[in-house]
């Protein structure tokens, strides 16, 4: 009986071991996009270049299927006020477009050498749950808003390629 059980074992045990080998997920792979004289930004093969969200934006990408979009824009500043206080502003004026739109969390950062500030908001569009991150980075002359959503419920499947889409973006 003790041999069964530890033949049964050992069997159990590389079955989970084989498993986990053959069945990971492949990893996802990135892309770099320029605007130039612009920016760079790396971001997943599953985001596809588009132009059907806001033409005021200098990078759309979206992925229908997934309900993931990513949005780029430059701003200038001529009241040269604290990158705090732009993106105060930038998320209060983002908030005030959706439904129960709440800024979670937001904190300082360095992206490539640059200042800049991240935020976390939900809400919900057409009684849908959504998740944005955002983000301000401050370059020498202006700065750049970038906005991702996702449907709440997809949030975590795609919360490491959004930090990396955001830590991907280099300002030339």
């Amino acid at each position: 009986m003790k041999k069964f059980v530890l033949i049964f074992c050992s069997l159990i045990t590389i079955s989970l071991i084989t498993f986990i080998f053959f069945f990971q997920a492949e990893p996802v792979k990135f892309n770099t996009i320029t605007v130039e004289g612009k920016f760079s930004i790396s971001i997943p093969e599953y985001l596809s270049r588009t132009d059907s969200i806001d033409a005021h934006a200098l990078l759309q990408c979206k992925n229908e299927k997934e309900q993931i979009f990513l949005l780029v824009y430059e701003k200038t500043d001529s009241t040269n006020a604290l990158l705090n206080t732009l993106f105060k502003n930038f998320a209060d004026d983002f908030i005030a477009q959706i439904e129960h739109g709440n800024l979670i969390k937001y904190y300082p950062e360095k992206i490539n050498g640059m200042d800049a500030f991240i935020g976390n908001i939900r809400g919900s569009v057409n009684e849908t749950g959504v998740y944005y991150r955002i983000a301000i980075i401050s370059s020498d002359s202006s700065f750049y808003e970038i906005i991702i959503g996702i449907t709440e419920n997809m949030k975590s499947t795609y919360v490491e390629d959004i930090d990396k889409i955001i830590r991907g973006f280099i300002i030339f």
